[in-house]
């Protein structure tokens, strides 16, 4: 499905004229993104995230990605699985508004590591599935700790909701603030720290946000 998936969007890319379009693979956790105590060690993620990570490689993805992981056991062992296909790869994990993923793990903690210990190290970290502003200080909070590392962070894929992710979790409906309201926060966010690539991303009840995550994206 992951094979079929890449030529359906390289076919409809190959289409569009005068625009430079990356094509992402995206691998999300194996089980929920807000449960950190669900989460894989790092020797059982490499094994059940290298097949796919595999596959979407083969078929040449342009980079590959994975976001919403909640702790850093199995965000490291799909950084490895990742990092063997030798394309491009790019990390997403989940954090609170204090800058740490949702098994407590700092971010800039979470940075260094793989940095220092996975060749290659990621093309660069993303922050997805929160709000701009709490995303905002999450970033404050990564630079008042290691500033050399805010560089690394390229991106926010943001939810559209400023509910904390243990808020969103107990929702069985989407949420989400006015559009406005939420570009003014996402662009605020995006110039203070330099963000180029920018999203949106609803979120709505565990059930359908653990299919998403399992799917692929």
């Amino acid at each position: 499905m992951n094979a079929a998936a890449v030529e359906l969007l390289g076919n409809i890319a190959r289409q569009i004229v005068n625009t430079r379009i990356i094509l992402a693979g995206v691998i999300g956790p194996a089980s929920d993104g807000y449960a950190a105590d669900e989460a894989l060690s790092t020797k059982d993620a490499f094994a059940y995230h290298r097949e796919q990570a595999d596959v979407l490689a083969r078929n040449d993805v342009d980079l590959l990605y994975a976001p919403t992981f909640p702790a850093f056991s199995e965000l490291y062992g799909v950084a490895r699985a990742m990092a063997g296909t030798g394309r491009p790869y790019a990390l997403a994990p989940m954090l609170h508004p204090d800058g740490t993923m949702l098994d407590g793990t700092p971010l800039a903690e979470t940075i260094a590591r793989i940095d220092a210990e996975i060749s290659p190290v990621p093309h660069h970290y993303m922050i997805g599935c929160l709000y701009p502003t709490h995303a905002e200080t999450a970033l404050q909070a990564l630079r008042a700790s290691q500033r050399d590392l805010v560089k690394r962070v390229r991106g926010l894929k943001a939810n559209t909701s400023p509910l904390s992710p243990e808020e969103l979790d107990k929702l069985n409906h989407l949420a989400a603030t006015d559009v406005q309201t939420w570009v003014r926060d996402e662009l605020a966010c995006a110039r203070e720290f330099d963000l180029t690539i920018l999203g949106r991303l609803l979120r709505n009840r565990r059930t359908l946000h653990r299919r998403f995550d399992q799917g692929g994206g």
